[in-house]
């Protein structure tokens, strides 16, 4: 099994799902998911069918062909936004430092 994060790994979002309506069955429940949010959560959606706990979903710019798009994610993930995250992390570190 991959390291890295996938669409089809949908059993997180089914066990969230459903213990959120265990927890709150008056509740409505709805879906919101953007690139690879959005991608499980229509992965969740089409196996579950009419099954679904959600009432309604909304996905915003799945990734169609996620195995196509995970080399771009990898590089943005572990060297563009790792370094602006680090970058961050230390002025807030020496930002509280000063104060």
């Amino acid at each position: 099994m991959s390291s890295h994060p996938q669409a089809a790994r949908r059993l997180d979002l089914m066990e969230g799902i459903a213990h959120i309506a265990k927890s709150l069955p008056n509740a409505t429940l709805y879906g919101a998911g953007y690139s690879l949010g959005a991608g499980m959560l229509l992965n969740y959606l089409g196996h579950m069918g009419p099954n679904s706990l959600l009432k309604r979903a909304l996905a915003v710019s799945p990734s169609w062909d996620f195995h196509r798009e995970t080399s771009c994610f990898y590089y943005w993930s572990h060297y563009r936004l790792n370094h602006s995250l680090y970058r961050y992390a230390m002025v807030r570190t020496e930002y509280n430092w000063l104060v």
